[in-house]
């Protein structure tokens, strides 16, 4: 859970909105809400019937997977709110008429309330004063795309240093014709968010720039990586080693309600199998085994709507043999004296009948038990609030 918001006022009243950095014609991958560039994007909250009336509220934002095919990729970002407030995407530009894309798709119930703001800066003010421009939005129950670009709005002139209206109001218009009305081009910014009346919605797919200048906020799920670790490389029959690991996301946080899955295979063996599902969401886990054989683990993380899959390094453990005695040595036999040859039998005594000895009867075996290994099942993946 984070705490978003915007203070426009401390943002203008500083410094001019002009000469901001130049934005790629790429798209670009985001990973929860960790946005590269919160000058080009970033999430906002602002209130809906005024940008500076807003409410406290603590936000949990969610990554889901869909509704239907999200704007990009697999995955998009939920919000469900109090209602009162907005949640979205706010970009500022040098160039509030020059910018022809500046906004998201979004999925919500028919008829979801949302908000649009526009802020421009006249090239001819030399003071604090901005005029914002306030848009409401609907939502239409499947995704779509909204452009605050083509928006017109009902606009109101503010100082930034107080954040109050100056009283000075406009008649209804978009960002071009109301900059052509009022001294030409200026830098600005553009709002676009949703949640105003509390229906949950799903949004991805930023978009801000101008022709052949714009840039695409893929909004997808966090990454994972796992480490591995083991107490030796090497036990004796009946000995016992302890495999311990952590998962993190792409930024080095502890994942939200994180599982790991101890997986294990035979030396020369191909295939690894689970051993142990283990709570890796407030501790890193450790699990003490004892293999009757060399084994090989590792740790997986599943794929789930909060985070991509993943797998750590290996480590080995071998089971030391246990050593064989040694051969007793030979006695070496005492050579026998000749004896004299006996005299043939006579023909009078004939040889006895020739007696047959039973064959050695082979003592029974007893077979060995093969241990199995214990499996648990692996945890049903669900929705889980990013971190």
């Amino acid at each position: 859970m984070r705490r978003v918001g915007v203070v426009l006022a401390t943002a203008f009243a500083m410094v001019s909105l002009g000469q901001l950095p130049a934005l790629a014609d790429d798209t670009v991958t985001v990973h929860g809400t960790a946005f590269p560039n919160e000058r080009a994007a970033q999430l906002t909250l602002v209130g809906c019937e005024s940008l500076y009336q807003r409410s406290t509220e603590l936000l949990q934002p969610f990554i889901s997977r869909g509704p239907g095919r999200p704007g990009m990729g697999t995955r998009s970002l939920k919000y469900d709110l109090a209602g009162g407030n907005a949640i979205g995407t706010l970009s500022y530009v040098d160039s509030m008429a020059g910018t022809s894309a500046a906004g998201l798709q979004v999925y919500a119930r028919p008829g979801a309330q949302g908000v649009a703001y526009a802020g421009y800066q006249s090239p001819d003010t030399d003071g604090s004063q901005l005029w914002i421009g306030r848009a409401s939005l609907s939502a239409t129950g499947s995704w779509q795309q909204i452009d605050a670009t083509a928006l017109s709005y009902t606009w109101a002139e503010y100082d930034m240093q107080t954040g109050a209206a100056t009283g000075e109001t406009a008649d209804p218009a978009t960002v071009a014709t109301f900059a052509a009305a009022n001294g030409g081009d200026g830098a600005g910014f553009y709002m676009v968010g949703f949640g105003c009346d509390g229906a949950p919605f799903y949004m991805d797919a930023w978009r801000v720039g101008a022709p052949g200048t714009t840039t695409t906020y893929d909004l997808e799920a966090l990454t994972s990586h796992l480490t591995m670790n083991g107490s030796t490389h090497s036990i004796d029959p009946g000995g016992a080693v302890t495999i311990s690991g952590s998962v993190r996301d792409g930024t080095g946080r502890r994942l939200v309600r994180g599982t790991m899955i101890l997986e294990a295979k035979a030396v020369g063996t191909a295939s690894f199998l689970p051993v142990r599902v283990v709570d890796a969401a407030t501790t890193d886990p450790s699990v003490t085994l004892t293999p009757t054989e060399s084994t090989i683990y590792r740790w997986r993380f599943a794929d789930r709507p909060l985070a991509t899959g993943s797998v750590s390094n290996e480590f080995r453990v071998d089971v030391r043999q246990p050593r064989q005695p040694e051969p007793d040595q030979q006695t070496p036999q005492t050579p026998q004296t000749p004896q004299a040859p006996q005299s043939s039998p006579t023909p009078d005594a004939p040889d006895s009948s020739p007696t047959t000895a039973a064959p050695d009867t082979p003592a029974p075996t007893t077979p060995s038990e093969t241990p199995t290994p214990e499996s648990t099942p692996e945890p049903s993946t669900t929705p889980s609030p990013t971190p």
